[in-house]
């Protein structure tokens, strides 16, 4: 009898210190993921601002869209004679994408000058670019589908939201809309010299800050 006793005993000495280490093992392993989860958290909040489309090759502003100081491909002036005349700013927002939702609304937001002459190209849904063009103000001239995938397509954008500056049918500048008030910043800002825009060798690239 007296050796049953021992031997649960023991037992339940073994399995408490088992217990007692598992909770140890259990609480130390759940402390080091919430350790991780807030170093995330506060990484994101810092770089949410940051965070740019260049962290993918293929998404380096220096391969999307065309060069700067390059002249407007034929097919999209025949469908946009209007660029060949005139400095015009063309935004690109597809209707599937959160950061273009974000960007029309602080655009709706800006009072433009009113000789400032904008295009917006809208690809995506027709319900879903119905509704993000709703958000642009009225003066914003907007371009849907099939017309905005395809001259998107002609000037080799890859990605949005996306800008361009053109003047006289040649590219002044071009950025990522990195932060949803960039496209105020990007209208507002200097435009290159005339002897920039009229030497096809420069290419200047504009990263909005």
């Amino acid at each position: 009898m007296n050796d049953l006793v021992t031997l649960v005993t023991i037992v339940l000495i073994v399995f408490g210190v088992w217990l007692a280490a598992l909770t140890l093992v259990t609480g130390l392993t759940v402390r080091q993921i919430a350790l991780l989860t807030l170093r995330l958290s506060m990484w994101a909040d810092q770089n949410t601002d940051q965070m740019e489309p260049t962290s993918v090759p293929s998404f380096w502003l220096d391969n999307d869209g065309p060069e700067v100081g390059s002249q407007i491909p034929v097919e999209v002036v025949k469908q946009l004679p209007e660029l060949e005349r005139e400095r015009i700013y063309i935004l690109l927002l597809s209707s599937t994408c959160t950061p273009c939702r974000k960007v029309a609304i602080e655009v709706a937001k800006h009072r433009f000058d009113p000789s400032t002459s904008i295009m917006a190209l809208v690809p995506g849904p027709e319900d879903l670019a119905n509704a993000l063009i709703e958000i642009l103000p009225p003066e914003i001239h907007t371009i849907r589908n099939p017309v905005a995938v395809s001259i998107a397509q002609s000037l080799n954008i890859k990605s949005t939201p996306f800008a361009l500056a053109i003047e006289n049918g040649i590219v002044v500048k071009k950025a990522y809309m990195h932060r949803s008030t960039d496209f105020s910043h990007f209208v507002e800002e200097k435009v290159p010299s005339e002897a920039s825009k009229t030497d096809h060798s420069h290419k200047e690239v504009t990263y909005v800050s």
